[in-house]
């Protein structure tokens, strides 16, 4: 019973020490098999992202051209796309799996990280089939589609004939958090989409349907929509007119202001 008791115990440092050197190895590959790629971008003002990614976008003003840090697994990396293509709004950078992977594989792929670095705000940003984009300062139009996210911490007006629009469907989550009052702005929220607009919008058309719920800070006049069990809450105390609310889930109209 000594002589196994002693034996046990000569072996447990060996045990302790394969483990620690497992775990080592462990972590080693996994910085290994993490890639990073910065990419210098064409001029471009809408940002499109499309699949599983998590985008940091960045306003620097001191920089003349837009670039892109790529940080993901070497197996996720060569799938990633991100080609700018001309629209009839401006240029679009479309950030996300390649359209030929996507096809050959459509089981959704985690892509890692991405550092977007634009030398002014966009005019639009949208976030779909799982993406996660947070940007410091935007402006124009969000949009959040399929699981998207899109936040932006600061958002300022943009010279764009084109009244913003603030949308999320088939639970995209838009927020807001907040920056310059928006003279007029289109709202929407469906299929169990969330949109939070934290800025003071004097003037809007609000159209809430199938779930989908709204929260903004309403100074003026807020023509609402809403039906199958959507909800509208408007802060700010300013005019609610219910154009059409049949099979609304509620509407609330406060006069405090959203922090």
């Amino acid at each position: 019973l000594k002589h196994n008791l002693s034996q046990a115990r000569s072996q447990a440092p060996d045990a302790m020490s394969l483990g620690m050197r497992f775990l080592v190895a462990s972590l080693f590959l996994a910085v290994v098999n993490c890639e990073e790629k910065t990419l210098k971008l064409p001029s471009f003002d809408l940002l499109s992202v499309n699949s599983l990614i998590d985008v940091q976008v960045t306003v620097d003003a001191n920089i003349s051209e837009a670039s892109l840090k790529l940080e993901a697994d070497e197996n996720a990396m060569s799938l990633i796309s991100s080609d700018v293509w001309p629209t009839g709004y401006g240029s679009a950078l479309v950030l996300g799996r390649s359209a030929s992977y996507f096809w050959a594989n459509p089981v959704p792929i985690e892509l890692g990280k991405a550092t977007l670095t634009v030398p002014k705000p966009l005019l639009s940003i949208g976030a779909s089939s799982g993406a996660t984009v947070h940007a410091d300062v935007a402006g124009g139009s969000v949009f959040s589609d399929s699981a998207g996210t899109v936040t932006v911490a600061n958002w300022v007006g943009s010279d764009s004939p084109i009244p913003p629009s603030f949308r999320a469907n088939s639970r995209g989550r838009t927020i807001i958090n907040g920056g310059e009052p928006v003279k007029f702005a289109y709202i929407g929220a469906s299929s169990d989409g969330v949109v939070v607009v934290a800025s003071e919008v004097k003037s809007s058309q609000i159209d809430a349907s199938s779930q989908g719920e709204i929260t903004v800070n309403s100074v003026g006049t807020a023509r609402v929509v809403c039906s199958s069990n959507a909800r509208v809450s408007t802060y700010g105390g300013g005019e609610v007119q219910e154009v059409s609310t049949w099979g609304c889930g509620g509407i609330k109209n406060s006069n405090t202001i959203l922090p």
